[in-house]
């Protein structure tokens, strides 16, 4: 066996490359999670990526991992590899706060089901990923664990609401990380942190056992150094559940075996709105970004969609709506619990009707139709994730060239109509900012195609290396 030790390269390293060394036995799990779990301890109280830590159960499960592989047993890509799940995920034996004063002390009595599905494929929890309060908001300023910093620069923002989640797989505190997004809370940090965010098909990964913000809109989905590795967890964890009601059938797609397939031939659609919208230099990374994939045999077409305007309102509408319906008790009973911009948001519910959610789903009927009518044209759309790179820690507004822009409304900006629609989304990082920051690229494609994301992006790794650079730590 080869001891990891503190070696950055092997902890930053793709998710892929660790799993075959475990594989063929070159890498101890035991040694491996060891190795994770001391660079948690040296990184992680600048960092705040965790609210909990779980070392000797994470231990327990490389001791078994380890004995299982070398007896012939070898489980799959996750087997013995250091995972961490957002602290919305119910695991039996462990706390799940949801980064709020309200369940600060709750303990979980059954798994997730994403939870169970980890422990399935072989997956070492090593802890709990610090959030926004409920997950209901795209800084992660608001929670009991402390304000999660960005990697790249600590006065940034990680993104939200799973920052704990992007912070942590950029600082190679794990080598996946498991989030939820109802607006773009597994982009947006993947943006913000220069790692790779897939929000699957609505219903592709089962909700069970995990605290809900909007029902409609939750989707969960794992972020990753590399869409390869995306690909792999997504095998691990998708598939219909029946105590989901809103799971999914479908036949679930081998993605690894997409990430090979290249983009020859493939029609990506430019969203003008979007890099109209973005700072100058986004709008020109996407855009170098997009004239890449060209060049590896994609087709690139321009697109707009007139609708998309009104399915973002919508997506406001519904987040407010349902989240209080959600809330409501708490809400009621204990206002001041709450952390000021989240019982803020609760407030702003207030004066919505029936019919305010009724034209919401009205939007969202024609958006999706319109949606589904372009991407009958092209495989794929292309857009940033967000509109510049991580706004400032405390800001409450973002720059965007020389327009300022409310911080929650920039960090939504690309991600939250596709919540509303269901499609599947995948962030990329494609560039870094003048400041050193982070950007992403957004693929979106019709429902259920998650391979054509994972064709589109893995490609424009295999062309780049934005992906294999990590923050100075």
């Amino acid at each position: 066996m080869t001891p990891p030790g503190a070696d950055d390269a092997l902890l930053l390293a793709p998710l892929a490359e660790v799993a075959e060394r475990l594989r063929t036995r070159r890498l101890s799990p035991v040694e491996l999670t060891a190795a994770v779990l001391a660079r948690i301890e040296r990184l992680d109280p600048a960092l705040r990526a965790f609210v909990t830590v779980t070392p000797e159960r994470a231990l327990a499960a490389a001791r078994e991992a380890e004995s299982a592989i070398a007896s012939g047993r070898w489980r799959g890509p996750l087997h013995g590899v250091p995972v961490s799940l957002k602290d919305l995920f119910d695991v039996r034996g462990v706390r799940t706060s949801a980064g709020s004063r309200f369940l600060a002390e709750h303990v979980a009595q059954d798994d997730s089901a994403v939870a169970a599905r980890l422990e399935a494929a072989g997956a070492v929890l090593v802890g709990k990923a610090n959030l926004h309060e409920f997950a209901y908001g795209t800084t992660c300023d608001s929670t009991i664990a402390g304000a999660i910093r960005n990697p790249w620069k600590r006065d940034a923002i990680p993104g939200g609401s799973s920052g704990g989640s992007g912070a942590a797989v950029a600082a190679g505190l794990g080598f996946a990380s498991i989030g939820t997004d109802t607006g773009g809370s597994v982009r947006i940090p993947a943006a913000c942190c220069g790692v790779v965010g897939l929000k699957p098909t609505f219903g592709r990964i089962s909700r069970h056992g995990l605290v809900p913000l909007a029902p409609s809109l939750d989707h969960v989905g794992p972020l990753t150094r590399t869409v390869h590795d995306a690909a792999l967890v997504f095998a691990a964890l998708a598939g219909h559940d029946p105590r989901d009601p809103d799971s999914l059938a479908a036949p679930v797609p081998d993605l690894a075996q997409a990430a090979g397939r290249g983009v020859r031939g493939l029609r990506l659609g430019i969203l003008d709105t979007t890099l109209e919208s973005a700072s100058s230099e986004v709008a020109a990374a996407v855009g170098v970004a997009a004239e890449r994939l060209r060049g590896a045999g994609a087709e690139l077409r321009r697109v707009s969609l007139a609708t998309l305007e009104s399915v973002r309102h919508a997506a406001f509408v519904m987040l407010f709506a349902e989240s209080l319906a959600t809330h409501r008790a708490r809400f009621e009973s204990e206002p001041e619990r709450f952390f000021p911009d989240v019982r803020a948001r609760f407030e702003r519910a207030l004066p919505l009707s029936a019919v305010d959610y009724v034209a919401a789903l009205e939007a969202r009927r024609a958006g999706a139709a319109e949606a589904l009518r372009a991407l009958a044209e092209v495989d794929a759309l292309v857009t940033p994730t967000l509109p510049t790179g991580a706004a400032p820690c405390g800001a409450t507004q973002v720059a965007v060239d020389e327009r300022a822009v409310d911080v929650a409304v920039a960090n939504t900006l690309y991600t939250r109509e596709w919540n509303v629609l269901g499609f599947p989304a995948l962030s990329v990082p494609c560039g870094f900012t003048g400041d050193g920051l982070p950007i992403g690229m957004q693929l979106v494609a019709r429902p259920c195609d998650e391979a054509t994301l994972v064709r589109a992006g893995a490609e424009y790794q295999r062309l780049t290396d934005w992906h294999a650079r990590a923050p100075a730590l």
